[in-house]
């Protein structure tokens, strides 16, 4: 759907009462006829006030849930602070261990060039 414009012409008392409506709203005339218009075609319009509340309602949801998230935090690390080590982890083999093992015993010289037998 593309938005079109389209002018109005009211009387003046009319102007001033939404200018001073839209100033105490925080929001545009031009809002203030859109809302207008939706209500009088049954149209569903968020408006500003509606969308503050609602995110008003999804910020204080958020803030209960990471409040939550804080105390599973802080008593997770309790948790391993006070709880002892079963078994401490096995360090990594060294890379030097790890060589060692896989080099052959000997040296089959027969694989090798002949300059350099």
């Amino acid at each position: 759907m593309s938005d079109s414009q389209f002018q109005i012409t009211v009387p003046s008392q009319w102007r001033s009462k939404l200018e001073q409506l839209a100033k105490t709203r925080n929001t545009t005339v031009d809002r203030i006829g859109y809302e207008a218009i939706a209500q009088y075609l049954g149209e569903t319009v968020e408006s500003s006030e509606t969308r503050l509340a609602s995110l008003e309602t999804q910020m204080s949801s958020l803030q209960k849930t990471l409040s939550q998230l804080n105390l599973t935090v802080a008593s997770l690390q309790n948790q391993l602070i006070t709880s002892s080590p079963a078994s401490s982890p096995q360090p990594p083999p060294d890379a030097d261990t790890e060589l060692l093992e896989d080099e052959p015993d000997e040296i089959l010289y027969d694989f090798l060039p002949p300059e350099e037998r």
